[in-house]
């Protein structure tokens, strides 16, 4: 895989936790739907990191 969809992908992850970080400090943001994002964003990164 290219370096630079993996540096974007690992990006993405950090985005996506910092965003789950200010929910749960924050009640305005849907924590939800953060949750799922990260999940599934989890599991991408899983996938690269045993293809890698």
């Amino acid at each position: 895989m290219e370096p630079a969809v993996l540096y974007k992908i690992f990006e993405l992850k950090g985005i996506i936790s910092t965003l789950c970080e200010l929910a749960n400090q924050d009640e305005q943001y849907n924590y939800p739907m953060l949750e799922n994002l990260e999940s599934k964003i989890n599991q991408l990164v899983n996938l690269v990191e045993t293809n890698a």
